[in-house]
């Protein structure tokens, strides 16, 4: 699956099984041909995290950029909101030593991660 096929397939993926979605994604494409779990699991593993970011950026600043007569403001000011969470992280060395511990007995490692919600406009935006 191309790089730009592979990421539409991801951002339209929503609750449904991996296999489920490859089959409904090649049969809408009318393609004679299929994906298995194993050789998508491949294909995704191979993309960076980084495109994603870039593919974000672009997306939202893109839309502030070019609908700024269209941006909802609160007498005059973009109105945000911030959520924060704890992400359980596998229980390993160097992670403990990056990101430290916490849970029972002070041993499992835990990263916190945070976003900032444009509550008028439903954007999340990258922290700057």
């Amino acid at each position: 699956m191309p790089f730009k096929s592979l990421v539409y397939f991801l951002l339209s993926m929503i609750h449904e099984s991996s296999q489920n979605a490859l089959e409904r994604y090649f049969a809408m494409k009318g393609e004679d041909i299929s994906m298995s779990q194993q050789a998508f699991s491949l294909a995704r593993q191979k993309i960076r995290w980084e495109a994603f970011r870039e593919l974000y950026e672009l997306t939202v600043n893109g839309h502030y950029e070019n609908y700024q007569d269209e941006i909802l403001r609160w007498n005059g000011y973009r109105l945000h909101a911030v959520d924060g969470s704890k992400l359980s992280l596998p229980n390993d060395e160097p992670l403990r030593e990056y990101y430290g511990t916490s849970g029972a007995g002070n041993k499992s490692p835990t990263a916190q991660g945070s976003i900032l919600y444009d509550i008028l406009n439903d954007l999340v935006e990258m922290p700057g």
